[in-house]
């Protein structure tokens, strides 16, 4: 039988090491066709899951260097003086876009140094004790940045020296050294988003010749969308457009001049838009197309880990108005005991949340019914809005063929899609004509905890149990309470206080473990599209904390001290560019089992060996 090396949870190498790469997610599109939604859902995303992501976006910087208003011939294609302006406006961006990639390895190399001086400090500062001998100076481990000892790697393939450890007894066993470091994210595959239009396959060059002259991949996200209702809803969102269709004829009034100038700009980016070839830079180049948002995804080229990542990602998105719900089970007999983990039953006000949650969720079905009412009403009005539009200025140039579309089309083997918005109306409702949705419903997921079961018994509503929604495995530390895992424990106690985001019970799970295992919860979350079916999650503290942190785009650090109160239910509408939260509290008693951050003094100690690394510089 083969040997495995035996880890903290179990037998085998089941740690999480992602490999390094520089990355490069270059947008393409016509303006409002949902490329800045994408990037930042991107990199809320991969930056959930650990990797270093930022956005670039050109649309900022020319704000920043041109001004935010300008007149719509500004980005006509055939205005020379403007177009030089743009395209170094999108060169400085893309400057500084490599830039943060070089930075990013000029931060990793300080944390070396700092591991480094780190693992000196612990060794100066360890007197030997009766446990040490020949043997385990022989096995000393020199901390490396991939190797954090807060929530030893299961990867780490050598044991820690006994004279690292507590001299405790056999009877409290210590899960950690006394001095710990910080998991450092050398290793991480590195994303940068450069958003912009790259409309053409000459500015695409610029960018893979720059890309592949510092080493950097490349991949292409190209965001096409014919359906013009998609259009005007995600202009209306990104110029704040709220009293828009308050006007019989928007499009064409004073008051709306904003989105008329906004469309009279997209309106010539079309006449030059080349959408992504298999053909481009000798048939090297790697992208995705996402057509309407989710509709159809065409995938080329795309290589490794990382972009594989990216598509699978990409194709659960949507853009559906929609709603969805978390509560933490009621208070349990452990919350009761001040104990974690576990299977226990509700308390008796538990059971009393429990009674209370129907009557709460049943008024939250009313407000997701005028939430889907009104999108549905703002879509005929986007109808007829674009209609006006195309009978207007609009329709100009616009070659319309057979069924109302624009006859520049991208062939079949490219997408089929228009490179143009249809004309063609995507609802037959008519303006003033009432609109029915469905009556709106529920979906219940729990865990497989009791808990959570019993708390969602009374909702009379499909209901699905999760295994990966189950609280954070605590390992050995199951059962005990804060103040017996302090006492067992106290070097435990301490250094996951220091680093509780990678911190990972012995036997048990980190909130990175967590972060992994709800990968899949999170992307199921994504791809629900149904506006009056929202979904409610009756889940944990830890794991309502990661899946909050996520859609509210919370760092690592803030994650495990996010507020998930008991008899609480938390409302989050997605809208363009995050979440709107809300907040019901229930009016039933219930143990606080929120623990503050506490002051650690691996903190300061780290802060010292920052301070020597300046001084030596």
């Amino acid at each position: 039988m083969e040997n495995k090396d035996r880890t903290l949870s179990g037998v085998g190498d089941e740690s999480y090491a992602p490999p390094t790469a520089r990355l490069c997610v270059a947008m393409v599109g016509l303006p409002a066709r949902g490329k800045t939604y994408t990037a930042r859902k991107m990199a809320r995303f991969l930056s959930w899951l650990g990797h270093p992501s930022e956005i670039f976006n050109v649309g900022n910087y020319r704000r920043k260097v041109a001004g935010a208003s300008q007149p719509h011939n500004f980005f006509d294609p055939t205005n020379e003086e403007s177009t030089a302006i743009r395209q170094k406006i999108a060169d400085l961006a893309l400057d500084d876009m490599v830039a943060w990639f070089h930075d990013l390895e000029a931060k990793e190399e300080e944390e070396k140094e700092l591991f480094r001086l780190d693992s000196v400090s612990i060794r100066d500062s360890v007197t030997p004790t009766p446990f040490s001998n020949a043997q385990t100076h022989k096995d000393s481990l020199v901390v490396s940045p991939r190797e954090s000892l807060i929530g030893t790697s299961p990867s780490i393939k050598k044991t820690i020296p006994q004279h690292m450890h507590s001299t405790k007894s056999a009877a409290s066993p210590s899960l950690a050294p006394k001095i710990a470091v910080k998991k450092s994210l050398v290793g991480s595959a590195r994303v940068a988003i450069y958003d912009a239009t790259n409309s053409t396959k000459e500015r695409r060059k610029i960018i893979m010749e720059r890309c592949e002259k510092e080493n950097i991949q490349v991949m292409f996200v190209e965001s096409i969308c014919d359906r013009m209702d998609v259009v005007l809803a995600n202009i209306k969102e990104k110029k704040n457009l709220g009293t828009l269709f308050a006007n019989p004829s928007p499009f064409l009034e004073h008051q709306n001049k904003q989105l008329n100038l906004f469309l009279l700009r997209i309106h010539p980016d079309s006449k030059t838009y080349e959408t992504l070839s298999r053909s481009e830079y000798n048939s090297k180049i790697s992208f995705v197309k996402l057509i309407n948002i989710g509709e159809r995804v065409l995938v080329n080229n795309v290589r490794g880990y990382i972009q594989s990542r990216i598509v699978y990602f990409l194709m659960n998105l949507n853009i559906t108005p929609r709603c969805v719900y978390f509560s933490r089970h009621g208070e349990s007999m452990y919350n009761v005991e001040g104990k974690i983990g576990g299977d226990s039953d509700l308390s008796p006000r538990g059971w009393q949340y429990a009674q209370k949650l129907p009557e709460l969720i049943a008024k939250q079905m009313d407000d997701v019914a005028g939430m889907a009412k009104e999108a549905e009403e703002n879509a005929v009005e986007m109808t007829v809005a674009w209609k006006k539009w195309m009978d207007g200025e609009g329709g100009r140039d616009v070659v319309v063929g057979p069924g109302g579309r624009d006859v520049r089309r991208i062939s079949e083997e490219e997408g089929g899609a228009a490179i143009y918005p249809a004309l063609e109306v995507q609802s037959e409702v008519k303006r003033g004509e009432v609109v029915v949705p469905v009556k709106p419903t529920l979906t219940v997921w729990t865990s497989t905890l009791r808990r959570t079961v019993q708390t969602a018994s009374g909702l009379n509503y499909p209901q699905l149990q999760w295994k990966a929604l189950d609280e954070l495995d605590s390992g050995v530390c199951d059962g005990l309470t804060y103040e017996q895992i302090e006492e067992q424990y106290p070097d435990d106690f301490a250094a996951r206080d220091d680093d509780k985001y990678n911190y990972r019970y012995k036997g048990g799970e980190s909130y990175a473990d967590l972060v992994r295992r709800l990968e899949p919860v999170t992307l199921e979350l994504e791809r629900h599209h149904e506006k009056n079916h929202p979904i409610l999650i009756i889940g944990h503290q830890a794991v309502l904390r990661a899946l909050y942190a996520y859609f509210m785009n919370y760092s690592h650090e803030e994650l495990p001290y996010v507020k998930i109160p008991l008899h609480t239910l938390i409302k989050l509408t997605f809208k363009a560019y995050g979440c709107i939260e809300e907040r019901f509290k229930v009016d039933i008693d219930a143990v606080d089992t929120h623990r503050p951050r506490a002051h650690s003094p691996l903190l300061h100690h780290h802060a010292l060996l920052e301070g020597k690394m300046r001084l030596k510089k």
